[in-house]
């Protein structure tokens, strides 16, 4: 990952990495940190963000795998980009300290979508009262990507 950063122009990081959610690969705290120092350090070597994004699913743990790397690693809080963070009030929430602890965040932009059921506009109206800086007034447009459908058994 660090060399294909620093050497590859097009590349400026690491994604999407599935926390919180039972499609992803379950990584270990170890595994997301050397992954998060990989891109940290191809990034400095090759002038790039080194960026490493997180596709944030639906389970329990929400963002605390995120919050534990801030805590507990040296990698600066600015290396990480949780996507989908909207999909629900509690992560919306959990995101939003996130963003004032200086990290950054991604929206998912939806119309009428059960499965992300804070509208784009007022998630950007609730960063906005919660004073989290927007350098961008455009988030990453994710237009109905893998929207599957599951039974009350998670099938």
């Amino acid at each position: 990952m660090r060399r294909d950063i620093a050497l590859i122009p097009k590349v400026i990081g690491v994604g999407e990495i599935a926390i919180s959610d039972h499609r992803s690969s379950q990584p270990t705290f170890e595994e997301l940190a050397r992954v998060a120092a990989e891109a940290r350090v191809g990034g400095m070597i090759g002038g790039k963000a080194g960026l490493v994004h997180f596709h944030v699913g639906g389970g329990r743990r929400m963002l605390d795998p995120l919050f534990r790397l801030v805590k507990e690693t040296e990698i600066p809080i600015g290396q990480f980009l949780p996507t989908h963070v909207n999909r629900d009030r509690e992560l919306f929430e959990q995101a939003i300290d996130f963003a004032r602890m200086g990290g950054n965040i991604d929206l998912t932009v939806q119309g009428s979508n059960p499965f992300f059921p804070i509208a784009t506009a007022d998630a950007l109206h609730m960063a906005l009262a919660a004073e989290v800086s927007t350098r961008s007034d455009h988030p990453e447009l994710r237009l109905n990507g893998s929207m599957p459908i599951f039974d009350e058994q998670g099938r």
